[in-house]
């Protein structure tokens, strides 16, 4: 898979990728890239599975045992004063508060004493994984230690600690049910404990329940006793006043009084909101005359208001066009102000009525308001006995309904007492666990895999993304700016034609994919100087190992089988290597032509290949850029020239010398060996640079060691089955 694809993974596009097609084009490039690099994913996947196998099959067995616990609203109340019971709880609070209690240290206390926990030795068992038994028989042991009780109340403490660890409490969602869970390495341990605990938190309960009736009902006995004294002084204060003054029914004496003084408060109210109503209307008149509800309703207002508004819109149109001093203009504003006057004349009117009404109003109700007060003043004389009198029996009713309540609530603690009622209930009790809670070995093998799969495709896709090597004929084509030539497939190991042989490859197995490759290159070259005298062929690359002598071979090879004649010459003369692939001696060439100590026809051998000729590099020269830049290579290549149809030669990498740019130079083009999946962008580039530097004419790119399944391949691997 190409870069340009992962790209479009990890980037926005400018097209539509919404679409069908640009889906199935994204997922078929990341299956490409998995499968590219599918050993890596392999490999990832199974160390993985390795860690997570391993984890998983040396962890100790642990077991869940769980009681199921119910838990209700407590209807039974010993007191309803707000000092003595608490308000009111929801269900999710008193869960939320029950939850808290089961949770609490001082339980976790309880339940370690009753099952003695600290000499248990399945309960040492869960101490060990932290350290803490150790830790505990150090200090027992150690004479640093403040003495035996210090190490105890230590181990206890170390053993509540773990003890809370290792519950845990889930309420059920919509329901007044709590799971109350125990996870231990031993599966009897684990339901005694939540058990133990369950019956412990139900005790406490009720204990708590106990003492809070028990100390009730005391302080209720105190309060009761000094209630009675106070009815006993009400009722004898009451009984004194009655008989001074003799009142024996205080219902008589008010009713007339109560029935003046209500019909004097009625028609007072009435006349003060009379009052009210008619001071608002003139100070709303006063203050804003026109914007009154009186002047707002006024029929004659509101048709001078819009003539008003229809003279003022006449006016407007007027000045648009002439000078606030033109004849019309100024007798629209004297009619406006004609009209204005006749306005605020009304209002005016409206004003002095507002004002008359409102002074009758003020005036009765201040009539009325003298009438109550002396009304008031005669109850007043009339009452002050009764005054005194329903102060003393209200003080006393007041304090029998406290006495009576008093009485009743006490009543109920004695009665609370006697009844060991809980508002929790254990619904299910706690079994032995059948089988472990975790490891889940099943599960996690399971997790591993899927996870572990995801993550090795993830991590492909990455490496892909991250990738900057030249892949595909995308990134020749767009990223160096070279002509694509060709692609060239892998040579497997057990290609038919053994590794020892594979630069001749075209010429030992002419029905390969690879053969059928340079015979693709062939035919681009052809169209590239079909119209130019390009005869003289630079073979180069950007760093050594990219295939550019394999290449120069098989090019010049496919050549010769179609009647060219072809002449390869080995111009890197400092790792030479074209004598060993055709099995010729090197004693003498191009680096003996250079330094005159051989002539052309001395240094020019046949090869195996049809109508291909070599000329090999030769003995290495010290110097062999200032031979490749001399005359006399020039004058070599003029002679190859006339004399063959074509001259292939091959060059150092561009990256590591300057020979190859010497040549490229004095050349008619050049063709870039690039390495699929090994050459970096930047390194092509940087060839590319130093091709142009020299104003070499860059052909075109072979793009070499393509996988069989990478993109841009599938072509050949098509037709493979007719070639083979």
């Amino acid at each position: 898979m190409s870069t340009d694809v992962t790209s479009d993974i990890f980037a926005s596009s400018d097209t539509d990728s919404g679409g069908f097609l640009p889906a199935v084009h994204q997922i078929r490039g990341i299956l490409k890239t998995i499968w590219e690099r599918r050993w890596s994913a392999l490999t990832f996947l199974l160390i993985v599975m390795t860690i997570v196998s391993v984890a998983t099959f040396s962890q100790e067995p642990v077991y869940k045992a769980t009681t199921l616990l119910r838990i209700s609203k407590d209807d039974l109340k010993v007191l309803s004063f707000t000092e003595f019971v608490a308000a009111d709880e929801s269900t999710d609070e008193l869960i939320k508060t029950e939850v808290e209690v089961i949770r609490s240290r001082g339980l976790a206390e309880a339940v370690a004493s009753a099952l003695n926990l600290p000499a248990d030795t399945d309960f040492q068992k869960e101490l060990r994984p932290g350290g803490v038994a150790q830790l505990i028989a150090h200090l027992k042991g150690s004479p640093e230690a403040s003495g035996a009780d210090e190490a105890d109340k230590r181990l206890k403490d170390a053993v509540v600690v773990r003890l809370l660890r290792m519950i845990d409490i889930e309420p059920i969602r919509g329901s007044r049910l709590v799971k109350f869970s125990v996870f231990a390495r031993s599966k009897k341990l684990a339901a005694e404990i939540a058990n133990t605990w369950a019956d412990l938190y139900i005790k406490q309960g009720i204990d708590q329940k106990m003492a809070a009736s028990k100390d009730a009902s005391q302080m209720l006995f105190k309060q009761i006793e000094k209630q009675r004294r106070y009815v006993e002084e009400a009722e004898k204060k009451l009984h004194v006043v009655a008989r001074r003054y003799g009142i024996y029914s205080y219902e008589d004496m008010k009713t007339n009084i109560n029935q003046r003084l209500s019909e004097l408060n009625t028609l007072l109210t009435e006349a003060q909101a009379n009052r009210i109503e008619k001071k608002v209307a003139y100070k709303s008149m006063q203050s804003d005359p026109l914007g009154s509800e009186v002047s707002v309703n006024d029929p004659v207002v509101q048709r001078l208001r819009e003539d008003i508004a229809k003279l003022e819109g006449e006016y407007s149109d007027f000045l648009k066009t002439f000078k606030p001093d033109y004849p019309e203009c100024v007798r629209l504003r004297a009619r406006i102000a004609q009209i204005s006057q006749a306005i605020n004349e009304q209002t005016h009117k409206w004003l002095q009525a507002a004002a008359t009404d409102y002074a009758a109003a003020e005036q009765r109700a201040v009539a009325i308001k003298k009438e109550l007060e002396q009304q008031q003043n005669e109850a007043m004389r009339l009452q002050d006995v009764a005054v005194e009198y329903n102060s003393l029996n209200r003080d006393m009713e007041t304090s029998t309904e406290h006495y009576r309540a008093l009485l009743a609530r006490r009543k109920e603690a004695l009665s609370a007492m006697q009844i060991k009622a809980s508002n929790v209930s254990v619904v299910d009790m706690a079994k032995l666990p059948s089988c472990p809670h975790s490891p889940r070995r099943a599960l996690n093998l399971i997790l591993a895999l899927v996870m572990g799969t995801a993550l090795a495709c993830a991590m492909c896709v990455l490496l892909d993304y991250m990738d900057n090597s030249v892949r595909t004929s995308e990134d020749v084509e767009k990223d160096i700016g070279e002509t694509l030539l060709g692609i060239v497939p892998q040579i497997e190991e057990d290609d038919e034609s053994g590794s020892e042989n594979k630069d001749l490859i075209s010429h030992l197995d002419g029905k390969s994919a690879i053969s059928e490759a340079y015979r693709t290159i062939r035919t681009s070259l052809s169209f590239a100087y079909k119209n130019n005298n390009i005869k003289n062929i630079v073979i180069s690359s950007a760093v050594p190992g990219e295939g550019k002598t394999i290449t120069a071979i098989n090019i010049a090879t496919v050549l010769g089988q179609i009647g060219e004649k072809v002449l390869l010459i080995d111009a890197d003369m400092r790792r030479p290597r074209l004598h060993r692939s055709l099995h010729l001696p090197n004693s003498r060439g191009l680096s003996t032509f250079l330094v005159e100590q051989s002539q052309l026809n001395d240094i020019i051998l046949p090869t195996c290949l049809p109508n291909v000729d070599v000329i090999v590099s030769g003995p290495a020269p010290p110097n062999p850029s200032e031979l490749l830049g001399s005359e006399r290579m020039t004058d070599l290549l003029a002679l190859c020239k006339d004399k063959y149809d074509r001259v292939i030669i091959d060059t150092p990498p561009v990256m590591a010398v300057t020979d190859s740019r010497l040549t490229a130079a004095r050349a008619d083009g050049l063709i870039h060996v690039i390495r699929a999946g090994k050459t970096e962008k930047r390194c092509a580039k940087e060839a590319k640079k130093h091709f142009d530097t020299v104003g070499a004419r860059v052909i075109g790119a072979v793009l070499n060691d393509v996988e069989e399944h990478a993109g841009g391949y599938n072509h050949y691997y098509y037709y493979r089955p007719y070639t083979n």
